[in-house]
């Protein structure tokens, strides 16, 4: 009985027992399929090698603290590890969580001095050496944890500090300002001395690019969000680098939109300089300061009704900031912010600031390479090349003395005579005491940015200040809005018209004198003949003043003029006598100046009676053109009586008009006629059969330099050709053999705009 029991009893026992087991299995395997995998944490750091171990979880964490407990606010002190830190601004203690964590991703604030770790004194690492791209305190070693307190300990304001420490300080602040101050209203009353430390903070560590942005956007949040500053007090923020259109230019920009007003150039220059999306080149990088003084002026001609309108858009300004903190783990946070649209993000409106960009860069293009090659932003020479509304505030001493010199050579007549030597001499030149045209083009810009034109000018038909004795300065004609009328180049009636003064100055000098009534003439019929505007006129004056202080002598002249074909001087005595008969009259002083002009050109100078004659009105009747004496053996047949030809010469006005429209065709046959002659640019090597490299440039590069070396100078358009024959672009042809003489001779080898220049030295050392 007693057997039977206990092998009953054994028998309940392991049936228990099993299913006990059974039951235990089973509810573990629920267990496992049911638990939930914790997400991947966010990570902030820069990416390393891959690794493929599973992720550690994270240590345990001490008990929580909270922001009141551990922060130390501005102007109290604490001790860590033997370090006084006097100040405060930082979280001191332990368990204070980050902003955002979840379950799974528990971790510390990074900013916050855990006392209890470990420090090494002996050792500071000073320069930062242990520390992450996203520093932390907990992960820092104890030599970086003793040079991180003591840069607090110093004042926080070492300029050789390693960034990473003033990032891991502003994290602190970042949290005050941008999460405590919600939770805890009282925080607010610090947000001012906060934003305070920050702006010296950026005073002194401002130059790493990566601080300044995060400290720009942080404080422009802080002082707009915080303290509600109205829309209309706003002003552009300061220039820095940004990943994106500041908050502040997003407001205005949206404000003015809304209200259907226009962007001020401010405003307008704001967003340029803040856009991912602008084309700054060169000239408005190095450049800046007089890119930002003349993108406004440009701007205000652009949109003439007070700056550029643009109608709302639907999309609504929304605004999220990004902590540099990897606290804020989970991106940004979001501010509420005024309902205003996003103009930042319209395509249109913003091509239209480009192109004002684009206008203002390449009118500092020629100023930017001269400061670039130079290192010179105020001498006369560098001002000549910048725009003449931003001269003035930055003349040197030696511009203005050499301004001063003119002004007082132009006297109260507003015209004057110069020694050219005396300008050579204060202009920086290649070679003592004589001007390239380049040169001496650069000197006439210089005294137009002043109101002060010069003859000769070779920009209008002269020729170099080099190349005369005396030349006349003159006080340039105003335009409507009351700036002088600097323009650069000549009309073809101006330089038709220059041209013709000069060969009448030649012919009326011939016999040693140029009577006041040849001088009459010379101005009066020139003037009258083509249409000049009043500048124009105004300048031809001064160019005639200089003609008849040093006439330009016959002997070459006459070869050239007998170079030209039949055609040519037939077309040219023609229209000369169309501009001399331009007025209507024809008078001795005029036909004597003619007659001796006549035989320069190979013709007979009683031809100017029959060119004459074909000018008239009608053909039927001989005409008196001037009264002369009774010709022995010759009888004047008697005029008929009351017809044209008895009332005297009338001309064809339709003619005469015809005959000036030549005015192009007549200005380039003088050109070449007084043209200058010119120093031969150094002959090219050889070319090698299997294709030369000189300085470095590819084939095609090489070939255009060498094809460039055939002249001392081109025009632009000739330029254009030989890179189309060659099949470069032409821009990019010269910025490429420039850069290859900076990098071999130091200097640039082709300058100019309209007209390209050779430097003969720089070439020959290219092609040695």
């Amino acid at each position: 009985m007693e057997c039977g029991s206990l092998f009953l009893l054994l028998l309940v026992l392991g049936v228990l027992v099993t299913a006990f087991v059974v039951w235990s299995a089973s509810k573990g395997n629920s267990q496992t399929a049911t638990r939930p995998q914790p997400p991947r944490p966010a990570h902030r750091r820069r990416p390393t090698a891959t690794s493929h171990a599973p992720a550690a979880q994270p240590p345990p964490l001490s008990p929580r603290s909270t922001p009141e407990t551990c922060w130390v606010a501005k102007g109290d002190a604490t001790t860590v590890a033997g370090y006084e830190l006097a100040d405060g601004m930082i979280y001191v203690g332990r368990g204070l969580s980050s902003v955002q964590e979840d379950n799974w991703s528990r971790s510390n604030e990074p900013a916050l001095i855990q006392p209890h770790l470990q420090v090494n004194p002996a050792q500071p690492d000073r320069n930062g050496e242990g520390l992450d791209y996203w520093p932390s305190y907990e992960k820092l070693s104890a030599r970086t944890r003793a040079g991180y307190l003591e840069w607090l300990a110093s004042g926080r304001r070492a300029p050789d500090a390693p960034v990473g420490f003033v990032f891991l300080f502003f994290y602190g602040i970042e949290r005050r300002v941008l999460a405590d101050s919600r939770t805890a209203p009282a925080v607010k009353d610090e947000i001012e001395g906060l934003l305070d430390e920050v702006e010296e903070l950026l005073a002194v560590y401002g130059d790493n690019h990566s601080f300044q942005g995060y400290a720009s956007s942080f404080l422009e949040v802080g002082r707009l969000l915080l303290r509600q500053v109205p829309l209309a007090e706003l002003e552009p923020p300061p220039e820095v680098a940004r990943w994106e259109v500041p908050l502040t230019t997003k407001l205005a920009l949206g404000a003015f939109a809304e209200k259907g007003e226009p962007i001020p150039a401010e405003w307008a220059l704001s967003w340029v300089l803040t856009s991912q999306n602008a084309r700054l080149r060169t000239p408005a990088q190095r450049c800046r300061e007089e890119f930002r003084d003349l993108f406004p002026l440009r701007y205000a001609e652009r949109f003439r009704d007070g700056g550029l309108k643009i109608k709302p858009n639907k999309t609504r300004l929304s605004v999220s900031y990004r902590p540099a903190s990897p606290s804020f783990r989970y991106g940004g946070v979001d501010l509420v912010v005024p309902d205003l649209p996003d103009v930042t993000i319209l395509k249109a409106p913003f091509r239209k600031l480009q192109e004002v960009v684009d206008q203002v860069t390449d009118e500092l293009d020629a100023y930017s390479r001269w400061v670039g090659r130079k290192d010179d932003r105020r001498s006369p020479a560098a001002l000549a090349l910048m725009p003449r509304e931003l001269v003035s505030s930055r003349l040197s001493e030696e511009g203005a003395e050499l301004v001063a010199g003119i002004e007082a050579s132009l006297g109260d007549s507003g015209n004057g005579v110069v020694d050219p030597a005396l300008l050579i001499a204060a202009w920086p030149t290649r070679k003592a005491g004589k001007l390239t045209r380049l040169e001496s083009t650069s000197l006439c810009r210089f005294l137009s940015h002043y109101g002060v034109g010069i003859e000769p000018d070779c920009r209008f038909a002269g020729p170099s200040l080099t190349k005369t004795d005396r030349a006349v300065v003159f006080r340039l004609e105003e335009t409507p809005n009351g700036t002088p009328d600097d323009r650069e180049e000549a009309t073809a009636d101006y330089q038709a018209a220059a041209l013709l003064l000069r060969l009448a100055a030649a012919v009326a000098a011939a016999d040693g004198e140029v009577s006041q009534h040849e001088e009459q003439h010379l101005r009066e019929h020139v003037e009258n003949g083509l249409e000049l505007s009043p500048a124009e006129q105004r300048r031809l004056d001064a160019h005639l003043r200089w003609l008849l202080l040093d006439p330009p002598g016959l002997a070459g002249l006459k070869r050239r003029l007998q170079g030209l074909d039949a055609e040519q001087r037939h077309s040219l005595a023609r229209f000369l006598l169309a501009v001399a008969a331009a007025d209507g009259r024809f008078d001795p002083a005029e036909v004597k100046i003619l007659q001796k002009v006549y035989p320069l050109l190979g013709l007979e100078a009683d031809d100017v009676f029959t060119d004459l004659h074909a000018l008239r009105s009608g053909d039927d009747e001989p005409v008196t053109v001037i009264e002369g004496e009774p010709a022995t053996g010759y009888e004047i047949p008697p005029q008929g009586a009351g017809g044209e030809a008895a009332r005297g010469l009338v001309l064809d006005a339709e003619k005469i008009r015809a005959t000036r429209d030549d005015t192009e065709r007549v200005s380039s046959i003088l050109t070449e006629v007084f043209k200058e002659d010119e120093e031969p640019a150094p002959a090219p090597p050889p070319a090698a059969e299997s294709g030369p490299s000189l300085c470095g440039l590819d084939a095609d590069h090489t070939a255009f330099l060498l094809r460039l070396s055939e002249r001392p100078h081109w025009e632009r358009s000739q330029i254009e050709h030989l890179a189309d024959e060659l099949g470069v672009l032409p821009d990019g042809a010269l910025e490429t053999i420039n850069e290859a003489a900076i990098e071999t001779c130091g200097d640039l080898l082709l300058e100019g705009d309209d007209v390209i220049e050779i430097d003969g030295e720089i070439l020959q050392e290219m092609t040695a």
